[in-house]
């Protein structure tokens, strides 16, 4: 819902300061208590920067990597691991919104994203889940241009979006 309303009206609230406020609900729903909730805003999101907001890919990418090397994931024993992992898996979905924003195109910075993902598919879930179904989607929207897609991709960054999609194997 809130992508149609923010679309509808961007092109009134152009020269107001509704658009950084419309961004900031839909990052905070990143934070939401429910995962649902965290998982629509991810995709709301990424509605919004495909449409209206390219130009803040950079800026919003640095913020969610700032986040997440901000909040270390505690002992599971700890008072703060859940508000710890709900954090953290926000950022994550935040990256990951970054990435749909060009769901059948890979930009120069797409790799470096993925690679970076990869580093935390790990993660208890909901983190990894998310990771996984990310990399699932990411490569049933890629695999008609592969051939093409694979060469933006060095070898471990190919090797981080094979830890994606089947996860690690010990």
């Amino acid at each position: 819902m809130i992508p149609a309303i923010f679309l509808r009206y961007l092109e009134r609230w152009s020269d107001t300061d509704e658009v950084p406020k419309m961004l900031e609900v839909m990052l905070m729903s990143l934070e939401d208590e429910n995962v649902d909730v965290r998982s629509n805003g991810s995709l709301s999101l990424a509605v919004v920067i495909r449409n209206s907001m390219l130009n803040k890919i950079e800026t919003l990418q640095k913020r969610f990597n700032r986040r997440i090397r901000k909040l270390a994931l505690p002992p599971r024993s700890s008072a703060e691991y859940e508000r710890t992992l709900r954090l953290r898996h926000g950022a994550v979905l935040g990256l990951i919104s970054l990435a749909r924003t060009y769901p059948f195109t890979v930009p120069e910075w797409m790799p470096a994203l993925i690679d970076s993902l990869a580093k935390f598919a790990t993660e208890p879930n909901p983190i990894a889940s998310s990771i996984r179904s990310f990399g699932q989607e990411f490569t049933r929207n890629h695999q008609d241009n592969w051939h093409a897609d694979s060469k933006l991709f060095n070898e471990d960054q190919t090797l981080a979006l094979s830890t994606i999609v089947s996860g690690t194997s010990y």
